[in-house]
């Protein structure tokens, strides 16, 4: 690996965060969720960090990683989507995934299950199962479906054995199950391709179904008390670039609907939604966080490629407070520029989505693959700080030592960055393919998983210097 460092100038470079700031932190995550549950990303915040012990090994699964993985006791859970080149190369027949469990006191392997299709979302830990959304992006042809299919599966996280498995339909649920599930009081709570489907979390029985007539893809949905937040939407043509012509150039007439929903995690009712007219993609991508009373999410503006806005909703009647054009800002202040350290590998895959939401001391921070751009936003004002040159990236950024974070791009570059400058302190260049999913900090690592199928571990010692 190469490292280059850089000059923090008249910001200093703080100790990394102590076992005991990472314990506390964890204890506070746990109280603020139910006992032995592990949700998306940990908290309402993502900000993803651990107390485990750690053996450091590099693990190399073989198999494309999308989501993050959960620390649960002294496992790494890891979700996988299939061999790399068969996804490049759209060979959804050959794209199997997988739950692998890695012991992190010995660095080894303790088990793993395969399924027949992609697990695409990070296992939500429930009382010793680990749960899952099994699916891929919606563009399977439909002769694979007679060896592939959708579903929710569980899995007991000390064996590996699966303890059930729902396919998709057979409740009248409506799939594709991409996004990571929720759990409320005894339920799995999955978006999908036009509803919100409720299952018992002990038996996978499908409970409840709620209609939304809208896809989520990716928007895994943000607990808050007993409310699931997530968005959703479609585009009657895919891959337009602006409301009046397609990527050949030819006029259409693009309808989108893209909605934001808070639906009553214990009636099902659809409490309020709201409708973004000028959205045309990545509000379905975006897993929303909180921050005191608001939401943040985001959309592409009259685009699924390019141009992504943020915004902040009211979380108890969805008032929408402000919307930030990013790209505007980048045009008229510029940004922080990284030292565009060659990462070594472009390995041709990526999604057209924003990455999801990470808060860090009242600051909202995202990314968006195709402009390239971390972004960090008051969320009281809406009002852009800064923006940094990260180029192509769909993952969101963990906090690191106090006041900095950590993210890596797409093609592997790891960044620290000052998390009230956005000025860049170290890279790294991993040589690890990435894509959705944070690195989790615990008190001597980061963790990080790739769309190589490795599992590394960094001395936070090393980013730190």
């Amino acid at each position: 690996m190469s490292y280059i460092s850089f000059s923090a100038g008249t910001a200093a470079i703080r100790a990394p965060l102590s076992t005991t700031t990472v314990a506390a932190a964890q204890a506070a995550q746990q109280a603020a969720s139910p006992q032995n549950v592990v949700q998306y990303d940990q908290n309402t915040a993502h900000l993803y960090l651990s107390n485990a012990s750690i053996h450091p090994a590099t693990v190399y699964l073989g198999a494309a990683v999308y989501g993050p993985p959960t620390v649960y006791g002294h496992y790494l859970l890891v979700s996988t989507m299939g061999n790399l080149s068969a996804l490049v190369a759209s060979r959804y027949d050959l794209t199997n995934g997988s739950v692998a469990a890695i012991n992190l006191t010995t660095g080894r392997l303790a088990w793993r299950t395969y399924f027949p299709n992609q697990v695409m979302s990070e296992p939500l830990v429930v009382d010793g199962l680990a749960i899952v959304g099994i699916s891929n992006n919606g563009e399977v042809p439909s002769e694979y479906y007679n060896t592939h299919y959708d579903g929710v599966g569980a899995l007991n996280v000390t064996t590996g054995r699966l303890v059930w498995l729902t396919k998709n339909g057979g409740g009248g649920g409506t799939g594709p199950d991409m996004p990571t599930p929720a759990y409320f009081n005894g339920s799995v709570i999955e978006p999908g391709m036009g509803s919100v489907d409720f299952f018992d979390a002990s038996n996978g029985a499908m409970t409840r179904v709620v209609y939304t007539g809208l896809p989520d893809t990716l928007s895994s949905p943000l607990l808050v008390n007993d409310t699931a937040y997530f968005g959703a939407g479609y585009a009657t043509v895919y891959g337009f670039n602006n409301l009046h012509s397609n990527l050949s150039g030819a006029p259409v007439n693009v309808i989108t609907n893209f909605t934001f929903f808070a639906v009553n995690a214990s009636t099902g009712n659809i409490l309020w939604k709201v409708r973004f007219p000028n959205a045309g993609g990545g509000l379905n991508d975006v897993s929303p966080a909180l921050s005191g009373n608001t939401i943040v999410t985001g959309f592409l503006y009259q685009s699924d490629y390019t141009d992504p806005w943020v915004v902040g909703i009211n979380r108890t009647d969805g008032r929408v407070l402000w919307e930030t054009n990013e790209t505007a800002y980048v045009s008229a202040h510029g940004s922080v520029s990284a030292n565009a350290i060659d990462p070594g590998i472009n390995f041709g895959y990526n999604q057209n989505s924003i990455s999801p939401i990470t808060v860090y001391h009242g600051i909202a921070y995202l990314d968006s693959n195709y402009l390239g751009y971390l972004v960090a936003v008051n969320v009281s004002s809406g009002r852009i700080l800064w923006a940094l040159n990260t180029g192509q990236d769909e993952s969101n950024p963990n906090a690191i030592g106090n006041g900095y974070l950590l993210q890596i791009n797409d093609n592997g570059v790891l960044f620290v960055v000052n998390a009230t400058t956005g000025r860049v302190v170290n890279e790294i260049a991993t040589g690890m393919p990435h894509l959705s999913g944070e690195p989790v900090v615990t008190s001597k690592y980061a963790i990080l998983a790739g769309m190589d199928g490795r599992i590394m571990f960094v001395p936070l010692s090393t980013l730190l210097k």
